[in-house]
């Protein structure tokens, strides 16, 4: 069996410090089935001292939960084919309705919901000599107004560059993108930083463009979908650190 669709990870986030947690993996094999499988990962022991519990649809921590469809947990998380703004929706991921699927969609959008605490992250795919991904922008409401001003007239192809945030209260490693004109923007999701802290961020080795822009009535969370080649030292890769290793 091969896998042809990259793994997704579950991260979950502290309410009190506001910290990011990868608890778990969704793995999908390719047979003449599809086999859905999902683990839990070292990060959920480091999610477990702030608070994290293992979920009602996945109970043990140290089981291996498999499948021939996707779980509820993670089908529940995308829009169905059948609401009627579902052609907006894919189209503000930079996907199109013929191709998407809830895995794709899931890797682009994060599954949100306002109901728990939980975002879906996708891992980075290879091209050449570069790992390649896809996030959208994150915490501009966060930032002055200035920020939703100017990522909104932001182009495709437009480069971000990348800075430390490290009086950032919340996270020291975060890490800040601006636009060619030093307007903060907003920032890349927390669960990438901290493979990404030792790294050099030069713009020859991390190369953020923008993907798309969704003007308004989009909301704020899917304004700005961005694309990044990372070249890293010495094969290493991102999610290959021991926190994504799984359990049991």
């Amino acid at each position: 069996m091969s896998t042809r669709h990259p793994d997704l990870f579950v991260a979950w986030q502290d309410t009190v410090e506001r910290g990011i947690y990868p608890v778990a993996r969704l793995r999908v094999e390719d047979a003449d089935q599809p086999i859905y499988e999902f683990r839990y990962i070292q990060g959920a022991l480091e999610a477990k001292t702030r608070g994290f519990v293992a979920f009602e649809s996945f109970p043990q921590l140290s089981q291996t939960y498999r499948g021939h469809e996707l779980f509820p947990f993670f089908k529940n998380r995308v829009m169905p084919p059948n609401r009627p703004d579902y052609a907006g929706y894919v189209a503000e991921l930079g996907l199109s309705v013929e191709t998407a699927n809830p895995l794709s969609l899931l890797a682009r959008s994060g599954g949100v919901r306002a109901t728990d605490r939980l975002e879906i992250y996708a891992a980075a795919s290879d091209d050449a000599s570069a790992s390649v991904w896809y996030f959208l922008l994150r915490g501009i409401r966060h930032l002055p107004p200035s920020a939703e001003a100017r990522s909104s007239s932001l182009k495709p192809g437009d480069s971000l560059y990348v800075m430390r945030d490290v009086q950032n209260s919340y996270n020291h490693r975060a890490l800040l993108l601006r636009s060619d004109d030093n307007v903060n923007l907003g920032y890349v999701p927390d669960l990438l930083v901290d493979d990404l802290a030792s790294l050099d961020l030069s713009p020859e080795n991390f190369k953020v463009t923008v993907s798309q822009v969704n003007p308004r009535p989009s909301p704020i969370g899917h304004r700005v979908l961005c694309h990044v080649q990372l070249r890293w030292p010495d094969g290493r890769k991102p999610f290959m650190s021991e926190r994504f290793a799984p359990l049991g």
